[in-house]
């Protein structure tokens, strides 16, 4: 039968169907009716709805009774608003369903009289699905069962009801719905009522890409034993424990949509794993992505070590290849399974962040913590990294390798992972420590600082200004002493032995140029040069501020051990300074320098000719008064 164009108002049922095998509606509205708009009450073969409406009937706006098997039924871009009950209903079963397109909305539940003088306060849904297959897309299900009774725990019915409820052996797939603002969005039947309907829930539900928000109780319920699949949709929040607190069983939720427009989905990593709430690029997900950008702050603890992540931080892998974010790991490092360090350091504390082997980037820096102990308060230690844990060990990444340890930890801060080790000990001099000259290159990979590049290329009366190359690019520093300052170096000790450091400059170049500033007149300084992509420092160079114009300068007489590492330039005029014997600003190239030992002779030399002349003036002298007294 085929009914098409039609209004059918205040009648007991709008339509009721107890033999036809077959229905065709097509642009009917069936409204205002006592009981339901239509009731199937027999096996049907087809179905068909569309274009239609079912508003304000007493019950239900479309009924299938359980007396009612369907092989096929097709709704679409048919609405069914404000019943009494339920706005569609299956209590039978549907082997193959289609409902697209169309409301489903305020359908309340409440006091509705079911027969001439008696009432019952049922609960209300949007669609009600038992033993039914097929799928429902493109839907909306708003304000059901908002006036529906409480639920009394071991009796049938639910909380109020819900936008979308599904029963005994159902297999849906629901997409791109809206469920708001209902009692609840999605139920899955409480196995206490189920016997009604056959049985436990043994089928299956699939949601996705639909909008589940602002429901009064739950956006998802399931007390069943199956696990619903509710990945990918937008739940009208970002966060995962707002979501968390909006379902109800098992519902896999994981990933979600973080905006209305369904653009951008978040995962929560492993639990075991980092965790956190994460965002992919297209075809990206959490076991093979080429990048992950961090939703919100993230602190991941291992054991008594920890590492925070800022929000917005993207983790990439160095070589550019997908990674598992599920595949990053944190543990603390047992001391002996590292390798690769020189006979003298010494490892106070280790930690494994990220991937083991496998080279990650992070953008912006992430901090970490590194117990070593409270009984290390106050040293300063070194920090290396290394993607294997065995070899490589460099600074490359570490914004300061070094940290003075407070509260038994050492904090630093990289853009690299996976191995950390923070060290005590001092090198020997055959490793770049050194009491006169010499450079020192920590790290495998080899940065190297261009001795023959290091110059004072201004000095004023209390500045100067430092320059020097690269093999390649890398961050600026230069740790430096007045004359009568320690100057010795010393790897454990703050600006490696140093009084003074400029603040580093982390922008890597293969050019340096560092002016230092607060220096004092007439002066003269140590310094070296440090730059890291791995850490490079060079030798001990020296240079002499100027003298304030008008004033004379005494002279200073260094002691050979302060003079020892010195390198002076050759070509120093008494004229440019106020006295002659100020040293002399220094420009250093390799051609120019002196070694310490001529240096020493020379100053040797100096001393012998003073000594001369000063016995030459006491000699003359004596020949004048000799000469006087004879007169």
């Amino acid at each position: 039968m085929i009914i098409e164009d039609l209004t059918i108002k205040g009648a007991d049922w709008g339509i009721r169907n107890k033999e036809i095998n077959s229905l065709e509606l097509t642009n009917v509205k069936v409204t205002d009716n006592y009981g339901s708009g239509v009731v199937f009450e027999n096996n049907v073969e087809n179905v068909i709805i569309k274009k239609s409406k079912f508003l304000d009937n007493g019950d239900f706006g479309i009924y299938f009774n359980k007396n009612s098997n369907a092989a096929n039924v097709t709704v679409k871009n048919t609405n069914v608003n404000q019943n009494g009950h339920i706005g569609f209903s299956c209590q039978g079963s549907i082997a193959a369903l289609e409902i697209t397109g169309g409301s489903f909305n305020n359908n309340k539940g409440g006091e509705t009289e079911i027969s001439y003088g008696e009432t019952k306060n049922y609960y209300g849904f949007g669609i009600e699905l038992a033993n039914s297959n097929g799928i429902i897309k493109n839907i909306t299900a708003k304000k059901n069962g908002t006036n529906g009774p409480d639920i009394v725990e071991g009796e049938y019915g639910q909380e109020g009801g819900a936008g979308i409820v599904v029963r005994g052996n159902s297999n849906i797939t629901i997409e791109n719905a809206t469920l708001e603002e209902n009692m609840n969005g999605l139920w899955i039947e409480d196995p206490d009522s189920v016997a009604y309907w056959g049985g436990d829930f043994t089928g299956s539900l699939i949601i996705k890409d639909s909008t589940i928000r602002n429901n009064e109780e739950f956006g998802a319920m399931n007390p069943t034993k199956i696990t619903v699949d509710a990945t990918k949709n937008y739940w009208g929040t970002a966060s995962k424990t707002e979501i968390e607190a909006m379902i109800l069983g098992s519902i896999d939720y994981n990933p979600w949509y973080k905006d209305e427009e369904k653009t951008t989905l978040i995962t929560a990593g492993d639990p075991d794993g980092i965790g956190g709430e994460w965002e992919f690029p297209d075809g990206g997900t959490s076991t093979s992505t080429p990048s992950a950008t961090l939703s919100s702050e993230l602190t991941v603890n291992a054991t008594t070590s920890s590492i925070v992540l800022p929000a917005g931080t993207v983790i990439t892998r160095a070589d550019g290849e997908n990674f598992g974010l599920d595949d990053i790991t944190s543990e603390e490092v047992e001391e002996g399974a590292l390798a690769g360090f020189e006979d003298w350091r010494v490892v106070e504390g280790s930690l494994q962040f990220g991937i083991p082997a496998v080279g990650l980037k992070f953008d912006p820096a992430i901090t970490i913590k590194i117990f070593v102990g409270t009984d290390l308060n106050g040293q300063t230690l070194n920090i290396m990294r290394s993607v294997s844990g065995s070899d490589g060990w460099t600074s490359e990444g570490i914004a300061n390798p070094t940290c003075v340890v407070a509260n038994g930890y050492c904090e630093f801060q990289t853009t690299l992972a996976s191995y950390f080790a923070t060290t005590s000990g001092s090198a020997p001099a055959s490793s770049g420590s050194f009491a006169m000259g010499g450079s020192f290159s920590g790290s495998t990979s080899s940065l190297l600082i261009m001795e023959e590049t290091v110059k004072t290329t201004e000095t004023g009366e209390t500045s100067a200004t430092i320059t020097w190359t690269t093999s390649y690019p890398s961050t600026s520093q230069v740790i430096y002493s007045q004359w009568n300052q320690e100057h010795a170096f010393d790897w454990a000790k703050a600006n490696y032995g140093y009084a003074y450091s400029t603040a580093e400059n982390t922008e890597k170049s293969s050019y340096h140029s560092v002016t230092i500033t607060g220096l004092n007149p007439g002066t003269t300084y140590y310094f070296r040069t440090v730059s890291r992509g791995s850490l490079a420092i060079s030798q001990e160079y020296a240079f002499t501020t100027r003298t304030v114009a008008g004033e004379s300068t005494e002279m200073q007489f260094l002691p050979f051990s302060e003079i020892e590492g010195q390198v002076l330039g050759e070509e120093t005029e008494a004229s440019e300074f106020e006295s002659a014997e100020t040293v002399a600003e220094a420009t250093f190239t390799a051609e120019e320098q002196e070694t310490p030992e001529e240096a020493e002779e020379e100053a040797k030399n100096n001393t012998a000719w003073w000594i001369w002349l000063i016995i030459a003036l006491v000699a003359a002298a004596g020949f004048v008064l000799w000469t006087s007294r004879k007169k």
